[in-house]
């Protein structure tokens, strides 16, 4: 279950060793844990649900929020909420209007096999566009320059 385990900090610290060893940004890399932790929550709270996912960048806290819209008259439950019932919710939605946004949090939940490898691609592929880019940002000044080099992989297309 997530944020069950004593060893919060270890998302962190695999974020870190991630962008030191791809030279990317570690607040990027949790970025896309964000994202596919929210894919795998969407998957388990239903797609129809606007799921927002924060990752804490100091204790490693996840927190799973569905964002509500504040209406007058609620058509659509996932995605809108009236404004008593948000009153209800929390004290922090006391001075919300109507047209505004609330957190109503979700609970932390355990991965299924498939949610955690929806997660994992999300996070590879996420990861692999940031390495892609800042290695095109690293060449792109020195074109029509020759460089030496060892050629370690082709990709043709």
């Amino acid at each position: 279950m997530l944020n069950q385990r004593s060893d919060k900090l270890e998302l962190i610290r695999i974020a870190e060793a991630v962008a030191l060893e791809k030279a990317i940004d570690k607040n990027l890399i949790l970025s896309s844990m964000e994202l596919g932790i929210e894919k795998a929550a969407k998957s388990r709270f239903g797609l129809e649900n606007n799921i927002k996912v924060t990752i804490d960048r100091s204790t490693g806290n996840i927190d799973i929020y569905r964002v509500l819209t504040v209406t007058e008259n609620p058509t659509n439950h996932n995605t809108e909420i009236s404004l008593a019932e948000a009153k209800k919710i929390s004290k922090k939605n006391i001075d919300k209007k109507v047209g505004d946004e609330i957190l109503e949090t979700l609970p932390t939940f355990d991965f299924g096999r498939i949610a955690a490898q929806t997660a994992k691609q999300v996070i590879t592929q996420n990861v692999r566009e940031a390495e892609r880019e800042r290695q095109y940002n690293d060449f792109k000044d020195k074109k029509d320059q020759i460089l030496s080099g060892i050629v370690k992989r082709l990709e043709f297309g």
